[in-house]
């Protein structure tokens, strides 16, 4: 049985993984555990602490068992399936495509050949960009990413649909469109890792 203890969570993430965190503190494990509560309402069991961390740190304090789990919108992949065990989904996805508003040059994935864009390091939207042929410049915010890409520092930029969708909420004037996404939805789950049992 996993006892949680520690959450690591980056707050650079949107919609906020903090928020996500929050929430799951108070969710069974399903999927990992027999509807085991990460938390308790009962006195007898402690708050869980939330530490924050940039992105590409996340995987490493896991790694290093400094961390319980990871909650921040982490897709589950083949890749990742080798070295962590998984919740049940609370979430799907689509990966985006965005471009500047003026920029008609780019209209699909297959166009990122040659051409800039920024993402997290060791994040599915960099392994995707790659794919496709792009040079990936490291980033760690959103906002830095929108920074540069309405800038013209970069071509183009890949991340969750629902976190382009948060970012035009908030700020509906910003110059960029979204011009591709998967066809196929990624589910959102938590990791840990594989246990030795």
């Amino acid at each position: 049985m996993l006892t949680i203890t520690r959450i690591i969570a980056s707050p650079k993430i949107t919609p906020s993984s903090s928020q996500i965190a929050e929430k799951i503190k108070s969710l069974s494990l399903t999927g990992i555990l027999p509807a085991a509560p990460c938390v308790s309402p009962e006195p007898a069991y402690p708050p869980v602490p939330i530490a924050k961390s940039d992105w590409d740190s996340l995987f490493a304090g896991l790694d290093a068992g400094r961390y319980d789990i990871v909650c921040n919108g982490v897709e589950v992949t083949d890749e990742r399936a080798k070295t962590y065990d998984f919740t049940e989904p609370y979430g799907y996805i689509h990966t985006a495509l965005a471009v500047r508003k003026d920029n008609d040059e780019i209209t699909s994935f297959e166009d990122l050949k040659g051409k800039t864009t920024a993402n997290s390091l060791a994040s599915t939207y960099m392994e995707l960009a790659e794919s496709y042929g792009a040079t990936v410049q490291g980033i760690d915010t959103l906002e830095e990413t929108i920074q540069l890409l309405t800038a013209g520092r970069i071509d183009a930029t890949l991340n969750a649909d629902v976190s382009f969708y948060d970012y035009m909420n908030v700020h509906p004037d910003a110059d960029f469109k979204l011009v591709a996404q998967t066809a196929e939805a990624s589910h959102v789950a938590i990791p840990v890792l594989k246990s030795e049992d």
